[in-house]
């Protein structure tokens, strides 16, 4: 169907009223009001109630041009976003499921017969990927102020919605207009500590980028600190310092293993974690150094350098807390968290040492046939060389 031929079809439906372009203020505040009825049954998860209300703004809206309709709606929420925040999962459901539905009825319907099975079977993986593409696309959908409805359900701190919105594909790591990513808001509102670390868990676990910044320069943790979310602090903290210490330990041990090439490689990648690893033990580091130098102190000097001291050392750290406005049941909650994410690296410890041992071999038959090709083309130039030498001494015999 060539250019024109279109143009003509859409100048016909303008002409018989088919279709418009322009929307006139009664029709703007219709669609608004219809648009409010359809958030509102999905707020409720009153199924009938929502799928009626759908009907009636697709009719309403159905002869008025789809790029007016996303011109109006632009930045506004979508049902699954309504849904996600009162927690319906019954309406999120219904929203993929009709994507689901749709994608399926608008791909063309091909013959089965005389399709040979490698036709079939890559039919089959088309299908399934514009599937997969489909409900991505609702479930990551932008709303008000660049929110998805991830974000949305993390600020509720509805675990369920986003367990549901996380096995859909959401983007775990999307970011708002504040550069916020659902992890960053799930500590931005107030909530209750234990509920709160559960979804803290989930989200860490599921892959939420820890190092992430929004548009202030802050990560999780400095939201989570800031609104005094410990545990949940103290969990995230100690998966940033243990798993990079585990990464560490575990490459360590398996390059004593490896071959050549694969030492090689697993020595650039220990460095590589150890300097991610430096940062984030810096302050621990210097803490250790600090009391070590301490005892070595106490060693030489006894008794004289503790009289030295302004202060007993129990008072001191106790000021310390105090300072950084810590009481003695916020830091147990912060080495409570600590200990869990202890137990967390401990359990997929078998899985990473499983990726570092897949990953070293992949990197030390790389370097092995590096290696090899390099001495193929060394002796290729050897070759090259004894040829031109027999050569030399072919045209010396015949001069003679």
């Amino acid at each position: 169907m060539n250019k024109k031929f279109l143009i003509m079809i859409m100048i016909t439906a303008v002409l018989a009223g088919k279709v418009t372009f322009c929307i006139t203020e009664d029709q703007k505040k219709a669609i608004l009001n219809q648009y409010k009825a359809v958030h509102e049954a999905a707020e409720n998860g009153n199924l009938g109630l929502f799928e009626a209300e759908h009907e009636d703004f697709h009719k309403l809206t159905q002869n008025i041009s789809k790029k007016e309709i996303i011109k109006l709606l632009a930045g506004k929420d979508k049902p699954i976003h309504s849904a996600a925040k009162k927690h319906q999962h019954n309406i999120i459901k219904h929203v993929i499921d009709q994507a689901v539905a749709k994608t399926v009825q608008e791909m063309p319907k091909k013959d089965p017969v005389g399709q040979t099975e490698a036709e079939r079977v890559k039919e089959e993986e088309e299908k399934e990927e514009k599937i997969r593409e489909a409900v991505k696309n609702v479930v990551n959908a932008v709303g008000e102020k660049g929110k998805t409805a991830l974000h949305l359900a993390t600020a509720n701190d509805d675990h369920g919605t986003t367990a549901i919105l996380l096995k859909y594909e959401a983007y775990i790591n999307a970011v708002d207009e504040d550069g916020n990513t659902p992890l960053h808001v799930s500590f931005l509102v107030p909530q209750k500590k234990k509920a709160n670390y559960k979804l803290t868990k989930l989200l860490a676990d599921k892959g939420a980028d820890l190092y992430a910044l929004n548009n202030a320069g802050k990560d999780p943790l400095d939201v989570a600190i800031t609104t005094k979310n410990f545990r949940s602090y103290g969990y995230l903290k100690g998966v940033k310092v243990e798993w990079l210490r585990k990464i560490l330990e575990t490459l360590g041990a398996i390059g004593e293993k490896a071959g050549a090439g694969a030492a090689k490689i697993a020595e650039e990648l220990v460095d590589a974690a150890g300097e991610a690893l430096k940062e984030e033990v810096k302050k621990e580091t210097k803490e250790l150094i600090k009391k070590t130098t301490e005892k070595a102190k106490e060693k030489i000097y006894g008794k004289k350098e503790e009289a030295k001291k302004d202060e007993p050392k129990e008072k001191k750290e106790e000021a310390k807390k105090k300072e950084e406005g810590l009481t003695e049941e916020d830091a147990e909650e912060i080495a409570k968290g600590k200990e869990d994410a202890k137990e967390t690296i401990e359990e997929k410890e078998e899985d990473l040492t499983k990726a570092m041992e897949d990953l070293i071999k992949e990197a030390g038959l790389a370097a092995e046939e590096e290696e090899e090709e390099e001495e193929e083309e060394e002796e290729f130039e050897f070759g090259d060389d004894e040829d031109d030498e027999d050569n030399d001494i072919e045209v010396e015999y015949k001069k003679i």
